[in-house]
C-alpha cells in the first residue's frame, strides 16, 4: 500500500473535510440549474412524459420543466417518441472529487469513536476509494497513477475485510459454512473453483510455515468450512468465522486470476 493512511480520528482532518464539503456545496449550488435540466432530460428520454409529474418531483413549475427540456433539444409537446437508451457521460474529476468531499464530511464524525464498528469503517474506506477515483481522473495527478490505482485496490480490500468482520459477528459458523458452501456449489456449474491450496508463509523471524488450506467435507461438523493444517509449531490457532470468509474470498480470487489461462475445453460443461 503506497498511500498514507488518513488520520480519521484527528479533529483537524475532520475540520478540513467539513471545509471541503462546504466548498463543494457552493459549487453544486451554482451548478444546480444545469444539473436539474440534465436530470429532467434524462427522465424524459427514459420514458416519463408527464410534465406535471416531473414538475412535482423536481419541485419546480411546469414552465421551468418546459424550459429545461428545450435546453436539451427536447420538444415537450412530442410525447409519442419511444424511450431512448441511457446516454453515456464520462466520469468527471470535479464531480467525483466533490462527491468524495461530501462523503468525507458525512462519514468523518462517525470515525471519531474509539471503536467505529465495521459498517462505519467500511464506509470510510469506500469514501477514500472514491477520493482515489477522483484523483485518477485528475490530469494533474498523471505522475502518481500507479500509487493511486494501487491504493484504490487496497481500499477495496479493506471494505471486504470490514464486511467480513460484520458477517462473522452477526452469523454463527454453521450459517457461514452453509452460505459459502452453497456459493461454491453454484460457482462449480459455471466457472473453476479452488477447493484447497498449499502456501508458504515467510515470517519476520526468518522462519517459514507451510500451510495446507482445504474445504472440509461432509464428515466435518460444518461441511464447506475452511480448514488449515501445518507441521510448524508456529501455527496454533483455529479458523474462525472471519478467517473462513477471508480464505474463501482469497481462493475465489485465485480462481478468477487463473481462469483466463485455461484452455477453452476446460471450461466446457460435461
Amino acid at each position: 500500500m503506497d498511500m498514507e493512511e488518513p488520520a480519521h480520528t484527528d479533529p483537524e482532518s475532520i475540520r478540513l473535510a467539513d471545509l471541503a464539503a462546504l466548498r463543494g456545496w457552493a459549487i453544486r449550488r451554482d451548478r444546480m440549474p444545469a444539473d436539474r435540466a440534465r436530470l429532467l432530460a434524462a427522465a424524459w428520454r427514459s420514458g416519463t412524459r408527464n410534465v406535471r409529474e416531473l414538475a412535482r418531483l423536481a419541485d419546480v413549475s411546469r414552465d421551468t420543466v418546459y424550459a429545461d427540456l428545450k435546453s436539451h433539444d427536447i420538444d415537450p409537446r412530442d410525447r409519442t417518441g419511444r424511450p431512448g437508451p441511457p446516454r453515456y457521460a464520462p466520469l468527471s474529476h470535479e464531480e467525483v472529487a466533490e462527491l468524495a468531499d461530501l462523503a468525507a464530511a458525512t462519514l468523518g464524525k462517525a470515525m471519531l469513536a474509539e471503536e467505529p464498528g465495521p459498517v462505519a469503517e467500511a464506509a470510510w474506506q469506500a469514501q477514500i476509494a472514491l477520493t482515489r477515483v477522483g484523483d485518477l481522473l485528475d490530469p494533474q495527478q498523471s505522475g502518481e497513477r500507479y500509487g493511486l490505482a494501487d491504493d484504490l485496490a487496497y481500499r477495496g480490500g479493506r471494505v471486504r475485510r470490514h464486511a467480513h468482520q460484520l458477517l462473522a459477528a452477526e452469523h454463527d459458523e454453521a450459517e457461514l459454512a452453509r452460505r459459502t458452501e452453497q456459493d461454491m456449489i453454484t460457482m462449480c456449474d459455471v466457472q473453476p473453483v479452488v477447493f484447497g491450496a498449499q502456501l508458504t508463509l515467510g515470517l519476520p523471524n526468518g522462519d517459514s510455515v507451510t500451510v495446507h488450506l482445504k474445504s472440509a467435507g461432509s464428515k466435518h461438523r460444518w461441511p464447506g468450512w475452511m480448514t488449515w493444517r501445518s507441521d510448524s509449531p508456529h501455527l496454533t490457532g483455529d479458523v474462525d468465522g472471519f478467517a473462513h470468509l477471508e480464505i474463501t474470498a482469497a481462493l475465489a480470487a485465485l480462481a478468477d486470476a487463473i481462469t483466463p489461462a485455461l484452455e477453452p475445453e476446460a471450461l466446457e460443461e460435461r
